[in-house]
């Protein structure tokens, strides 16, 4: 499996063939499409219920914020989302 930054190189190269309303929901978005380029096994290092970790809490808020912004580009985008 690719490290992490393969992941947002491969995003970014992806990127650079996108038009119109696509290119412009991930340039307003570009923090979330690369969270989802990294795929879904980031956030398992962040939900642990036992971390008392101020900073862990706030990264993990900002995650769900991410995911909640995918839905809502996907919601917009597709009509409906998942």
């Amino acid at each position: 499996m690719p490290q992490v930054g393969a992941h947002i190189l491969i995003a970014d190269q992806v990127k650079k063939k996108l038009r119109n309303r696509a290119a412009q929901e991930v340039e307003d978005n570009l923090n979330a499409y690369h969270l989802g380029a990294i795929g879904p096994d980031l956030h398992l290092l962040l939900f642990d219920p036992a971390a008392k970790i101020p900073l862990l809490n706030e990264m993990l808020n900002e995650v769900v914020n991410i995911y909640r912004t995918v839905h809502g580009i996907k919601k917009n985008a597709f009509g409906g989302g998942r």
